[in-house]
């Protein structure tokens, strides 16, 4: 294993760039035995056929959108149904226009002291001690 900081100085030498690819080459061949153990690709195949998405996209692991496929799958089988997913720049307008902030972060810069030191769990004393 190689700190991400060497990984530049090890271009420098051929003996620590093929350490390097090695290093590499190893972490693939893990993944592969893991993923093989763990039956990945028939849990992937069936969580596709599921949601009725693209088996690549599955397997590219784009959870958001594996979960709006289950949710509409489900939506479908009882017989709900689905509004048309709006345009990003629709959302983002509608997102805009009702206020939300793009990170939970700028939620504190709203909250008097006292809220944020209850919100973060540090809360005025009302814990045991």
């Amino acid at each position: 294993d190689m700190p991400p900081s060497e990984v530049v100085k090890s271009y420098e030498e051929p003996a620590k760039l093929v350490a390097l690819t090695e290093s590499g080459v190893k972490d693939a061949w893990l993944s592969l035995a893991l993923m093989f153990h763990m039956n990945q690709l028939p849990l992937t195949r069936q969580l596709t056929e599921l949601c009725g998405n693209v088996w690549s996209k599955t397997l590219g692991g784009q959870r958001a959108q594996r979960i709006e496929f289950l949710l509409l799958h489900e939506f479908h089988a009882r017989k709900h149904l689905v509004p048309d997913r709006l345009p990003k720049s629709e959302r983002e307008r509608v997102a805009r226009a009702a206020g939300l902030k793009r990170s939970g972060d700028d939620d504190f810069d709203m909250m008097p002291p006292d809220d944020i030191e209850a919100d973060i769990g540090g809360g005025g004393g009302t814990g045991k001690k």
